[in-house]
């Protein structure tokens, strides 16, 4: 395309880093193949009866907890396989540099004629209105069924990640971006874009993983260093660092002293 007055434009390679810069976020397109999309949702639909059936459903829904799974990693390495896709893992590393956690992993199952609490507008860090030159938190939204408009598929008011306010209604109805994917895409965002999950008016059942990663100033949403250790210590280090393993608050001086001395050798 014709164009003057620059100097230099972005390579076709920046497409991800650029999307998310200016717009908040990007559709990244066949993450997942046929067979993991089938085993994800029946494990998905199993899981999510296990961990609610700790709570009535009176319970959940008075704490805004139905029809959500959290941490499904808890229970099936297939949901930490998903993180560890080569695609994900540049992508953060892009966004937040070599050393990042597993903030949280959630599943949020949309179901039919059914009002979720996450289709209230909202930020994924929230009660954090701030704007800083780097992101804080990226997310990976693995969408596990067809995300539509008749599904609820997720709407986003782009650029709102550069700006601390929240914008008048008007403004998030006229600008908002209802996006379109298929099983296996993955919608890439930064965290403090302002988005919801939309109404599903079809009659299927739409689920999806929300994975978001962060830097370790940051604290997880649940302490993965206790969920998550003992299945997962036997991992590579990248994986554990990826967990928060070592990102805990020491709990002595002599802990604190401990891990520094880990860091060393593990330099060597």
């Amino acid at each position: 395309m014709a164009s003057y007055g620059f100097d230099k434009q972005n390579s076709d390679s920046d497409i991800i880093k650029e999307s998310l810069k200016l717009n908040g976020f990007y559709l990244l397109k066949g993450v997942l193949n046929d067979q993991e999309i089938k085993t994800i949702r029946e494990k998905l639909d199993y899981y999510l009866t296990v961990q609610e059936s700790e709570f009535s459903q009176d319970e959940l829904k008075s704490i805004k907890e139905g029809n959500q799974l959290r941490a499904p990693l808890q229970y099936d390495e297939v949901f930490l396989d998903m993180i560890m896709k080569p695609q994900i893992v540049d992508y953060v590393k892009s966004q937040l540099g070599d050393y990042y956690i597993l903030h949280q992993q959630n599943s949020i199952i949309n179901k039919p004629s059914t009002e979720h609490h996450q289709s209230a507008w909202h930020r994924d860090l929230p009660y954090q209105n701030l704007v800083i030159s780097r992101p804080l938190a990226v997310n990976a939204y693995y969408c596990i069924d067809d995300f539509t408009p008749e599904t609820g598929s997720t709407i986003f008011v782009p650029h709102t990640h550069n700006v601390e306010f929240y914008p008048s209604e008007e403004y998030l109805k006229e600008n908002s971006a209802q996006l379109t994917a298929a099983p296996g895409d993955v919608i890439l965002f930064d965290t403090m874009i302002i988005h919801k999950a939309g109404y599903n008016s079809s009659n299927q059942i739409r689920r999806g993983i929300n994975n978001i990663f962060a830097r370790p100033i940051l604290r997880q949403q649940l302490d993965y260093n206790v969920l998550l250790k003992e299945k997962y210590a036997n991992h590579s280090p990248e994986i554990k660092r990826m967990l928060g393993f070592d990102c805990s608050a020491p709990y002595s001086v002599k802990e604190f002293r401990d891990r520094q001395l880990d860091r060393q050798k593990n330099k060597k």
